[in-house]
């Protein structure tokens, strides 16, 4: 059985972006049912790099950071609290991430040794490492403002709890 279709005529967008010293940052080869006259092939890369931030976003939310669909929230308003949270929190980091100052790459550096993760060499930081240390610092901020702790206390529970870790 032979089945007729109607062909869909769609256009071929190549798009390069270039940094300042001409390297080449990222490319995509992007199919469009949009015609020229309708959407110019600039508004449909920046469309879809757009779209890919967006996609890198829900990414973070729900593997590399939050991972919200393992949460087991009770009701919509608990979902939304969260949700809240989260987005907040990608916001923060991907703040820092855009940050190059001296001060930045401190914060990115600690986040990164609270997160626990490993980084492949030459990358110092990546955006759920960082979300996961900014996770770890807001539960430690909020376990400093709501007890006695002090670090001295905390570092005596640190040699209790870790006996055979490096306390260098």
């Amino acid at each position: 059985m032979f089945f007729r279709s109607k062909t869909l005529p769609l256009r071929l967008v190549v798009t390069r972006l270039v940094d300042d010293e001409g390297y080449i940052v990222a490319e995509w080869t992007l199919l469009s049912n949009l015609g020229q006259d309708e959407v110019s092939a600039i508004w449909i890369a920046v469309w879809y790099c757009w779209r890919w931030r967006i996609e890198s976003f829900f990414k973070l939310l729900k593997s590399h950071g939050q991972e919200l669909e393992r949460r087991q929230q009770e009701s919509g308003e608990a979902i939304a609290r969260r949700m809240l949270v989260a987005a907040m929190a990608c916001v923060v980091v991907w703040g820092l991430r855009a940050d190059d100052s001296p001060e930045a790459m401190k914060t990115k550096a600690i986040l990164v040794r609270l997160s626990g993760r490993s980084m492949k060499h030459g990358c110092t930081s990546t955006a759920p490492a960082l979300l996961a240390g900014y996770m770890a610092l807001l539960s430690l901020n909020d376990l400093l403002n709501h007890t006695d702790l002090d670090l001295n206390k905390l570092r005596r529970i640190a040699v209790r709890a870790l006996p055979f870790a490096n306390r260098s």
